[in-house]
């Protein structure tokens, strides 16, 4: 009996072991919003634990949010989530961590900044976001190994900035109609000492100067995207080399290009 007894035991430890492991690596579940436990996502975001999910119901949240732990942040339902800027000339999304994925929100009221900066981070995701009336929609700050993906970025001062960014993938985006003002020129992507990127799929269309601009950047692969009727140039590179550009139709071609 004392020997079943000791066998129960031990597979009921590895049980709880197996349980806990479980939960480490899956993360747990923080829910902002109505029903939730966090009215803010700020307070969700001091309360998690690296790979834990944040879920955000539907609404408006007014805040400037600091991302320091490799976490979710997604809305509930798609579109459903408004996150607004409280200061304009600050960021609302600051990434500083690696592995984190952003979904589903709703970007916007970042004025003088960005709506998610990607800060030296690495192995992030943005997908499946709207981000306007923010001065970058995106910036990938000294980012590596990054996803901005399904997303719609227009009506900003830059669709997606690039600053020092390698390694990263932008697909599937909408970046059109991008205005510029005091201190952007309205380009759709903007690629600045920035390599070895990958571009496809993506709508560089009705931009004020720029559909994409390449400065001193090289190795960028660059296929598959829209880039039409943009006010100055569809593709600009300068002193940038070794760049590889394919277009899905005749359509797509550079009208005008700068070297």
């Amino acid at each position: 009996m004392r020997k079943i007894a000791a066998l129960l035991f031990s597979i009921l430890v590895v049980c709880l072991l197996i349980s806990t492991l479980s939960f480490s690596v899956n993360g747990a579940a923080l829910n902002v919003g109505s029903g939730g436990q966090y009215t803010s996502i700020t307070g969700a975001i001091n309360a998690a634990q690296p790979g834990d999910t944040i879920t955000i119901s539907a609404g408006t949240y007014t805040e400037n949010i600091i991302v320091t732990k490799s976490v979710t942040i997604k809305a509930a339902s798609p579109g459903s989530v408004v996150v607004t800027a409280a200061d304009p000339s600050k960021d609302v999304l600051l990434v500083q961590a690696k592995n984190v994925r952003v979904e589903g929100l709703t970007i916007t009221g970042a004025t003088g900044a960005s709506g998610v900066h990607v800060d030296h981070s690495s192995a992030c995701v943005v997908t499946g976001i709207s981000a306007h009336r923010n001065d970058r929609a995106i910036y990938l700050d000294g980012a590596t190994n990054c996803e901005v993906s399904s997303s719609n970025l227009a009506d900003n001062g830059y669709g997606v900035y690039c600053d020092n960014a390698s390694n990263n993938t932008i697909s599937s985006n909408i970046a059109t109609g991008e205005q510029g003002g005091e201190t952007t020129l309205g380009d759709g992507i903007y690629m600045y000492y920035s390599d070895a990127n990958t571009i496809t799929h993506t709508n560089l269309s009705a931009n004020h100067v720029f559909g994409i601009s390449l400065y001193h950047s090289s190795g960028n692969t660059i296929s598959n995207n829209s880039i039409l009727n943009n006010q100055d140039i569809g593709v600009r590179l300068r002193e940038s080399n070794n760049n590889t550009l394919t277009f899905k139709d005749r359509k797509s071609k550079i009208g005008r290009a700068h070297v």
